[in-house]
């Protein structure tokens, strides 16, 4: 038996994860961060609702943005399903969440390349949306804590080829909830 039988491939070699889409936005594009509906409830006088403190109840607003330039970027990604981690930190008496996301871009591309440049180059400026399997969008930082890219490796060799980031948010509190749906998403430059 020679050894070139022992190394047979089977099947396609693809990177593990769900295909899924990133959204991302920069900090310096938006007029300001979206009221919760908790507090557009209680400014109407109404009674809000359990969880009302974490969704948010109105779009981005882009228009005024110090750059007068903005909207939603989009990558497809593959993650791994509860690849979006809320991790509770620090000190006792001085605790806060941390958030983390792991995700894969497939290939070497050009596009992939740049993206991967514009990532690094925007980091602590990044505010994401992580899809979740209900169909809303947990919101990575806000304008006080924008999101960091806290890793990244990736290259052209072996079974992934492409690049693996971990993207991180320190924000302090669980993450605000967007509902696409309803309150839509601005993919075009705002020019």
């Amino acid at each position: 038996m020679s050894l070139n039988s022992l190394i047979r491939a089977c099947g396609t070699n693809r990177p593990p994860g769900v295909k899924s889409k990133l959204y991302f936005t920069l900090k310096g594009e938006l007029s300001a961060f979206p009221q919760t509906q908790y507090a557009i409830t209680v400014a109407a006088m109404g009674d809000p609702v359990a969880g009302d403190k974490k969704r948010l109840g109105e779009a981005f607003d882009f228009s005024g943005a110090p750059t007068d330039f903005g909207y939603f970027r989009e990558v497809d990604i593959l993650v791994d399903t509860g690849n979006l981690r809320n991790t509770i930190e620090g000190e006792l008496g001085g605790q806060g969440v941390r958030q983390r996301l792991d995700f894969f871009i497939v290939g070497m591309e050009a596009e992939a390349l740049e993206w991967g440049d514009d990532l690094v180059a925007n980091s602590g400026c990044l505010i994401p949306l992580v899809p979740l399997k209900t169909g809303l969008y947990a919101v990575m930082g806000d304008l006080e804590n924008p999101c960091q890219v806290e890793a990244g490796e990736g290259g052209s060799g072996g079974e992934r080829v492409g690049h693996q980031y971990t993207l991180y948010s320190n924000t302090g509190f669980m993450p605000y909830l967007y509902d696409v749906d309803a309150l839509g998403l601005d993919l075009i430059p705002n020019v």
